[in-house]
């Protein structure tokens, strides 16, 4: 894959995943009423366009941790989620790591338990911890999937 090329696969009827070429993933989980856009990857600039092309629905997003290739283009979406526990870091890791992150992205912290209600679908935040304090996944029952970053 080439920078800024993505793949794009329906892995199950409405969850889509999305690959760049630097191998970072996104997924877009679709309700009836809204979508959940988890992380946005470190690819090529045109990613929001991408998302946008995939459904008409209002996007939220969700980061599964702080790391920049998991939010790199978080200012295209809003609102914007992270676990309680890297909410304090997230401006650490974007000035340190990647200064290319526009800063102008607010994101507003959840806890374990937090539902996304989606329209026939409820997304749930279950803080795994590890790889950053708030690292966590997301488990959609109706759908019987679980999404890590």
């Amino acid at each position: 894959m080439n920078p800024g090329e993505y793949r794009i696969e329906t892995i199950r009827p409405n969850v889509i995943l999305i690959d760049d070429h630097t191998d970072s993933s996104a997924y877009l989980i679709l309700g009836s009423e809204r979508a959940l856009l988890i992380d946005t990857g470190w690819g090529g600039d045109n990613f929001a366009e991408i998302v946008r092309s995939l459904t008409d629905l209002p996007i939220t997003l969700f980061i599964t941790h702080a790391h920049p290739d998991h939010h790199r283009y978080a200012a295209d979406f809003a609102p914007a989620y992270v676990h309680q526990y890297d909410y304090d870091v997230l401006d650490e890791m974007r000035a340190v790591v990647d200064p290319l992150t526009p800063p102008t992205c607010v994101f507003s912290p959840v806890q374990e338990g937090h539902r996304f209600e989606l329209g026939g679908a409820t997304a749930i935040v279950y803080w795994t911890g590890g790889h950053t304090p708030g690292s966590s996944a997301i488990v959609v029952p109706e759908y019987k999937i679980v999404c890590t970053g």
